[in-house]
């Protein structure tokens, strides 16, 4: 009988605790973040060099113990907002706007 209760509060505390599960992060995510970064590294009148680097410290704190989506994110500015920086400089626009003309959300 000890048994059967010792067993039967067991189920029911690991049935009580819920595991943490990490936020699952989509490309249209990773779009908005970076660009809403842009947006006030623009905002507070960055130049271009000084943008990527900022986005690349951004990408290495945000996404510290992520290393799939750190990679993600540097390959997504190096690839996506850098050659794309110039024709941004000067236009702010809502990211999720941004992000879909792009195709990413």
């Amino acid at each position: 009988m000890k048994f059967f209760l010792m067993f039967a509060t067991l189920i029911v505390v690991c049935n009580s605790v819920s595991l943490p599960v990490e936020e699952k992060l989509d490309n249209c995510k990773l779009c908005k973040f970076i660009f809403k970064k842009i947006n006030n590294a623009i905002a507070d009148g960055l130049g271009v060099d000084k943008i990527v680097d900022t986005l690349k410290i951004e990408c290495k704190i945000f996404f510290m113990y992520r290393p799939k989506w750190e990679k993600k994110c540097y390959a997504f500015v190096n690839n996506v907002v850098k050659p794309q920086l110039e024709g941004f400089m000067g236009h702010i626009a809502p990211p999720k706007r941004t992000c879909r003309f792009l195709g990413y959300c």
